[in-house]
C-alpha cells in the first residue's frame, strides 16, 4: 500500500510512526497522525471514520516450553484458567485481546499486563502468560522459544485503514485510496463495515 501510494505520489514523504497499546487509535484521537492501520473494535469516536482491509485469524502465542504448545489446535475452552497477558488499552480493545466475548462469563487470569508488543513477547518468553495474537506475529515476530498454535472458535482480527473525518487534506484520500486498490488488486473489494463498529477504530 506504501509502495502504490508512493507511485501515485512520489515527492510526497510519508513518515511511518508506531503506537503502543494504551493507544489503539494510533494518534488519530489527538490529530499526531493523518492515516492509521488499525484493529477494531474500539469505542465509537464521531470524529474518526474507518474502513476494513482484511481479516486474519487470531492464535494463541506461549513459550514453547508450555504442554500446550505441542497441540496442533486448542480451544478457548482449553485455556480458560491460564494466566494471560493483557494490554494496557481501551476496555473494548484489552478485552478483545483476551478473548471475553468467548468465555461464557469465565473470568480472565492475569498473569502480566504490557503495553508494547516487545513486552508482551518477553511475558510470553518468561512464562508469565499466554495471549491471543493475530495470526501475522508468526511472520514478523517469530523468535526462538515461541510458538503459535491455532485457536478454533475464536473470531478473527480486521486491520482498517482510519482517519479523521475533519480532516480534508487531499493527500488522506488519496492515501486511502491507494490502500483500497491494493486490497481490490489481493482479494476484492472490502467489505462495508459492520453496523456495531460504524465509525470505530483500533
Amino acid at each position: 500500500m506504501l509502495e502504490e501510494f508512493d507511485r501515485r505520489h512520489p515527492r510526497v514523504d510519508v513518515q511511518m510512526r508506531q503506537f503502543a497499546f494504551p493507544d489503539p487509535l494510533a494518534g488519530l484521537g489527538d490529530g499526531d497522525v493523518d492515516v492509521a492501520f488499525v484493529r477494531p473494535p474500539l469505542r465509537s469516536d464521531p470524529a474518526i471514520k474507518s474502513a476494513p482491509l482484511l481479516d486474519e485469524e487470531r492464535v494463541l502465542i506461549l513459550s514453547e516450553r508450555h504442554p500446550l504448545a505441542q497441540y496442533p489446535a486448542v480451544t478457548v475452552e482449553m485455556v480458560l484458567d491460564e494466566p494471560f497477558v493483557a494490554r494496557r488499552a481501551p476496555d473494548e480493545w484489552r478485552d478483545f485481546w483476551l478473548g471475553v466475548e468467548h468465555r461464557d462469563g469465565h473470568a480472565v487470569r492475569i498473569g502480566a499486563e504490557v503495553s508494547t508488543v516487545d513486552e508482551c513477547l518477553e511475558a510470553v518468553l518468561t512464562g508469565r502468560g499466554i495471549a491471543f495474537t493475530q495470526s501475522s506475529s508468526q511472520r514478523y515476530y517469530a523468535r526462538p522459544g515461541l510458538a503459535f498454535v491455532p485457536v478454533s472458535g475464536l473470531s478473527g482480527s480486521t486491520v482498517a485503514i482510519a482517519w479523521r473525518q475533519d480532516d480534508s487534506t487531499p493527500l488522506v484520500h488519496e492515501f486511502v485510496s491507494a490502500a483500497h486498490s491494493v486490497r481490490r488488486s489481493h482479494g476484492g473489494v472490502p467489505a462495508p463495515l459492520p453496523a456495531r463498529w460504524g465509525r470505530q477504530t483500533a
